[in-house]
C-alpha cells in the first residue's frame, strides 16, 4: 500500500470531515474527487508493444497497475464507494 496515498487521503478526509461543515454528502464528494484526481494523474494510453518494452526496461510499474493496485488497497476508497469486502 502506498504510504503517500494513504497520508494524502487521511489529510483530505480530516479536512472534509472536520473543516468543511457543509454536510456529509459534500465530504463524500470531495473524497471521491480525490481518488478520481489521483487516477486521472496516471491516465495514459499505450500500445501493447510499448507496454511490453516498458515492463522490460523500466523498473516502475505500468500506470494502470499504479492505479488499480494502489486504490484497491485503500480502506477509504472502499468506504467512499461502498465496496463490499472481498471485492476488487
Amino acid at each position: 500500500m502506498s504510504s503517500g496515498l494513504t497520508f494524502l487521503y487521511g489529510e483530505i478526509y480530516k479536512r472534509s470531515a472536520q473543516e468543511w461543515h457543509t454536510g456529509i454528502h459534500y465530504a463524500k464528494y470531495i473524497q471521491k474527487k480525490f481518488f478520481a484526481s489521483y487516477a486521472r494523474n496516471w491516465c495514459n494510453k499505450a500500445r501493447p508493444k510499448a507496454e511490453e518494452l516498458q515492463v522490460k526496461t523500466d523498473p516502475h510499474s505500468l500506470p494502470k497497475a499504479r492505479i488499480n493496485e494502489q486504490i484497491k488497497q485503500q480502506p477509504g476508497f472502499k468506504k467512499v464507494y461502498q465496496c463490499k469486502d472481498g471485492s476488487e
